[in-house]
């Protein structure tokens, strides 16, 4: 068996019995290397309590810890697309990227899309700068209709492609 690259993180800072991680590996399958090294650096890190060992117990806790707090904002309902929201960092605004598209394949129209997952997909350009100018009006009173358009363009192409999220 080809070593995972979390465990070997992992075995940095503590052992891991190779039983451990094929056992674990069989639990986390379909589990994204970059979601099982960020679990594993919460939980070395004690964020989920003390470590006394690295047993398959101690791992798949970790794990689904990790799941429930990522759960957890896919489980709240999509930005309100007619409000600000200034507070929001970088990492909102991917999630919510995130789950505009998983609300998009479950068959959300456009106008449930905040335009600030427009802005943010277009400063990470996952988006043409100026995409939306195809569907402004010649007042350009309809700018957030045209961002939410662009996304859902977006959004059918990444469907098409056989993305399962925007940002991994």
């Amino acid at each position: 068996m080809i070593p995972n690259p979390a465990f070997e993180h992992l075995r940095k800072f503590k052992p891991v019995s190779a039983d451990t991680e094929e056992l674990c590996m069989r639990k986390f399958r379909g589990l994204k290397n970059s979601d099982l090294l960020e679990a594993f650096e919460n939980g070395i890190s004690g964020r989920y309590g003390k470590v006394y060992s690295l047993d398959p117990q101690t791992i798949i806790g970790w794990v689904d810890q990790h799941k429930k707090k990522n759960t957890v904002y896919l489980d709240k309902g999509l930005l309100d697309p007619n409000k600000n929201y200034f507070e929001l960092g970088v990492d909102d605004w991917i999630k919510e990227a995130n789950k505009c598209y998983i609300a998009y394949l479950n068959g959300t129209g456009e106008a449930c899309f905040h335009p600030g997952v427009y802005d943010r997909m277009m400063l990470d350009r996952k988006i043409e700068i100026n995409a939306c100018a195809k569907y402004l009006n010649d007042d350009f009173s309809n700018v957030t209709e045209a961002k939410q358009k662009v996304l859902r363009d977006k959004f059918g192409w990444m469907r098409s492609h056989g993305w399962n999220d925007v940002y991994r």
